[in-house]
């Protein structure tokens, strides 16, 4: 019986500045994510066309390939406030949305409506306005799918200016990204699509996923998951370095020298190497018995996109 995936996404706040660092980072971003949320692409598409054709053909592309999706869906809602003063989201006349899954649970109707009462602040910058924008839409995705339990949705925010609405798993994938690479503008989003249809790293990535939801179930401060990282690559990459493996197009080359020299390997694994060599089944199955595999799709993804 084959498992549905889980669909992984991030809803993207709008810069108050649209520069050449914007579209790079949503890119960055679909290294762990399946696709990207963006606000209104509608006027992203406008802004571009008219003075940047290469980011135009970009974002072109990467909506057809359906890896960045409008977050504008949210027009389908609107926010009233109640005789008390309180705030309700109630879906728009003729919409059958079910955001009242929002307001069924009292923790994240406290959040919602919260949310949107800062919204309402006029001394909030227009910057902290986008951010808490994309907190609400990933509130809102996420009700959208609740029922399906196919999807689920994370805001790719600041972790720092509003640290009550901060979430565990969220602040674990939030210093991921430090170790992600941010491609270069000029990198074909295929070339990132390319990378994630690799069978290989499609696996290394669900080792990574789980890595995210064991971290963020253990109660580790910031520093002890920064350093767990820091261990994992250590240990994956000694593990790579003393068996001889680089990576190399494709699977993993394993060099010569270490079928001229087998005590160079534990036995098991040089049994493996050896057996799976002869077979001419993809050598790759050796290097997931090394410790640290689970950091592996950002050691490749560093290797390929951002080689030191």
């Amino acid at each position: 019986m084959e498992i549905k995936k889980i669909g992984i996404h991030g809803i993207a706040k709008m810069p108050v500045r649209l520069d050449n660092t914007f579209i790079p980072g949503i890119k960055q971003k679909l290294f762990l994510f399946d696709s990207v949320g963006v606000p209104n692409t509608g006027s992203l598409l406008d802004v571009l066309n008219n003075g940047n054709k290469p980011l135009f053909n970009e974002v072109s592309k990467m909506l057809d390939n359906k890896v960045i999706f409008d977050t504008h869906s949210t027009n389908a809602y609107e926010t009233k406030r109640t005789g008390d003063g309180k705030f309700v989201v109630v879906p728009r006349q003729g919409m059958n949305v079910p955001v009242e899954f929002i307001l069924e649970k009292p923790d994240e109707a406290r959040e919602y409506g919260e949310m949107m009462r800062l919204t309402q602040d006029p001394n909030l910058s227009i910057e902290l306005k986008n951010e808490l924008s994309a907190r609400i839409s990933t509130n809102i995705w996420n009700a959208l799918f609740h029922n399906e339990k196919t999807d689920e949705f994370f805001p790719l925010t600041s972790i720092s200016n509003f640290p009550k609405f901060n979430k565990p798993k969220v602040e674990v994938q939030r210093i991921l990204f430090e170790n992600i690479p941010i491609p270069h503008p000029e990198t074909p989003i295929e070339h990132i699509l390319d990378f994630r249809a690799n069978p290989d790293n499609s696996d290394r990535l669900l080792a990574l996923r789980n890595l995210i939801n064991e971290i963020s179930h253990s109660g580790m401060s910031e520093i002890e998951i920064k350093q767990k990282i820091e261990y994992l690559t250590a240990v994956y990459k000694a593990s790579l370095d003393k068996h001889k493996i680089r990576f190399g197009e494709g699977a993993l080359d394993i060099l010569t020298t270490v079928f001229t020299n087998p005590f160079a390997l534990p036995g098991k694994i040089f049994n493996g190497i050896v057996s799976t060599y002869n077979s001419s089944v993809n050598l790759a199955k050796a290097e997931m018995l090394f410790p640290g595999r689970e950091i592996s799709y950002l050691y490749k993804a560093k290797q390929q996109f951002n080689p030191q």
